[in-house]
């Protein structure tokens, strides 16, 4: 070859656009060995071919085997799901009479705060049966002052029936049996005249 030409070429190929460089195959090792199974099978196969057949069909058993296994597992789950789950059955609904009794047998262990919480709910839910409130558990006290359909006076009166709730429940001020009778003779809803 001409030394002009194999210069030209060296030039060429020394550029970095054919810096060859050999990639890792990081399957590579997987695919030889798979491959060396397939052949191996291939060659065994066509020396034994029964022993082949008799090789597939068992292998055959084993896949129904194990999926008529997870379709038993499957069907065992979905019949004790089916059998273990609770019948429907309709909430229970406590009325303002239920937390009347609640709020008193709370106040004779003594616990006073939660007999005052059951009481509110006990008046809030007698409001809701003359319609003027909408009663629903995740409303906070405050929020049925603003809603109440409550003459002014009677608004003012239920606000400071929730102030002096919170004064216990979130400033801690310690409830007195007196305390907790004055409050809970709040509670009664003819002190309320709709607005």
């Amino acid at each position: 070859m001409d030394d002009s030409l194999r210069a030209v070429l060296d030039s060429v190929f020394a550029s970095p656009v054919y810096d060859w460089e050999e990639r890792t195959d990081p399957f590579a090792f997987l695919r030889r060995w798979v491959n060396f199974l397939i052949g191996s099978l291939v060659r065994w196969g066509s020396e034994h071919p029964t022993a082949l057949k008799l090789l597939f069909w068992i292998l055959a058993g084993v896949v129904v085997l194990l999926l008529a296994r997870v379709a038993l597992a499957v069907f065992r789950g979905f019949r004790a799901t089916r059998e273990h789950s609770a019948p429907l059955v309709a909430p229970v609904t406590r009325d303002a009479r239920w937390f009347r009794r609640e709020a008193e047998r709370l106040g004779r262990e003594g616990r006073l705060l939660e007999a005052m919480q059951a009481d509110f709910t006990a008046l809030i839910l007698e409001f809701d049966r003359r319609r003027l409130v909408r009663y629903h558990p995740s409303k906070t006290p405050q929020e049925y002052v603003r809603e109440a359909s409550l003459s002014p006076p009677a608004r003012a009166e239920l606000g400071d029936l929730v102030w002096g709730l919170y004064r216990h429940l979130f400033a801690h001020e310690p409830v007195s049996p007196s305390a907790a009778a004055a409050w809970r003779a709040r509670t009664s809803e003819d002190r309320y005249a709709p607005g």
